[in-house]
């Protein structure tokens, strides 16, 4: 879903490597969907390769980034904001890590670093970036990927005959890239892939145009249809992550209904299809998890993918998943009902943002310091006075 292997991907790494050549800090942000993190990874390690001496590193940026900027180190940092989507209450955070590249690197004698961002939080909040003296010329990959009817329209037909369709009533048959090309929530080669990937999804986004809806609608589907696999896929969704062998939660699970177990993550032969396994040193904040730190980590294939199927669990348990999902997830995807419409993110009830901040946050003095600002816990607040 992600391989760069595509002209437009390759002729994105080549506008990286040159405008590096005139800047030390760069920010780069796309659609979700457009390859921003593969192009960032790739970028720095073709500069690396390209520049004796220079050695590559990719971070989060909630790592710890400081020691990581030395001279001759080229490193692309992404995840600003949240993992999934934008957590509001992110920002502090945000200016606080800004402000610490921009004095290490007044320090060292040369260094390079790429930012990656998704384009609407990058208009967002682009003035946090300029009062912090980072940004100069970004760039767009929205633009660098030319919308070619005729190149799409190529790579959809393409993409649906490398999986063999045996369905004589397949509406693979007659998709085409007017069907896709008027959602614009996500980049154009992630929504030809999903539909590529399963045929099953297209006559469902053929009919309602909103490939989250689809999504949603397909998550929902295998509830009923394939059990042990919506449990492995919404076991994920409240952990965030599934490291392979690990004892299952028991009480998510009863909680959940879910039909999971540890042999069901080995079992399930249509796992891969939405997820992958990482290892641990590829993960966010799994520094002081215990356990076997050699095993493999199950997450999503796609940001895409999680935030879809937590929109289905969180239509069928809102409440369970405000309270017992990870909470990183509740804050970067669920807003309070007051609040303006948000690309990817759902609306909770007046009640179940209540019960959230009673529950979760107001029992949690630290918690509730970081999050004193996100919009859940303002309503929340403001509806008890």
């Amino acid at each position: 879903m992600q391989a760069l292997n595509k002209p437009e991907d390759n002729e994105a790494v080549e506008t990286v490597l040159t405008d590096l050549r005139r800047t030390d800090i760069l920010i780069i942000h796309g659609k979700l969907g457009t390859g921003v993190s593969i192009t960032g990874k790739n970028a720095i390690k073709s500069f690396a390769n390209s520049n004796a001496g220079w050695k590559p590193q990719h971070l989060h940026y909630r790592d710890n980034i400081e020691p990581s900027l030395t001279d001759r180190k080229i490193v692309f940092i992404d995840g600003w904001f949240g993992l999934w989507n934008r957590n509001p209450s992110e920002e502090k955070t945000v200016i606080k890590v800004l402000k610490i590249i921009k004095q290490k690197m007044s320090c060292i004698e040369i260094c390079k670093i790429v930012i990656g961002l998704r384009t609407d939080i990058y208009h967002r909040y682009q003035k946090i970036f300029t009062d912090a003296g980072i940004v100069e010329d970004p760039l767009d990959l929205n633009s660098t990927r030319k919308d070619n009817h005729q190149e799409k329209e190529k790579h959809l037909n393409d993409a649906l005959l490398s999986k063999a369709c045996n369905q004589s009533n397949c509406e693979c048959k007659i998709l085409n890239w007017e069907d896709l090309r008027n959602y614009s929530d996500i980049g154009d080669h992630l929504k030809i892939d999903i539909l590529a990937g399963d045929h099953d999804l297209i006559s469902k986004f053929r009919r309602s145009k909103n490939l989250l809806q689809t999504l949603v609608s397909h998550f929902d589907e295998l509830r009923t249809k394939d059990k042990k696999l919506y449990g492995c896929l919404m076991y994920i969704v409240v952990k965030g992550k599934y490291k392979v062998g690990e004892d299952i939660d028991q009480r998510i699970k009863k909680m959940f209904h879910f039909e999971v177990t540890k042999r069901c993550f080995r079992q399930c032969e249509n796992l891969g299809k939405y997820t992958k396994c990482l290892s641990r040193s590829n993960l966010v904040n799994v520094e002081d998890e215990p356990g076997d730190s050699n095993k493999p980590y199950f997450v999503f294939k796609h940001v895409f993918l999680y935030i879809c199927a937590f929109h289905c669990l969180f239509r069928l348990h809102p409440n369970q998943v405000m309270e017992h999902c990870n909470i990183d997830a509740v804050l970067q995807i669920v807003r309070p009902s007051n609040s303006i419409d948000e690309i990817f993110c759902v609306k909770a009830k007046n009640e179940t943002t209540t019960s959230f901040y009673k529950h979760v946050v107001k029992c949690n003095q630290k918690v509730e310091e970081s999050i004193n600002d996100h919009p859940l816990v303002v309503f929340a607040v403001g509806s008890s006075v």
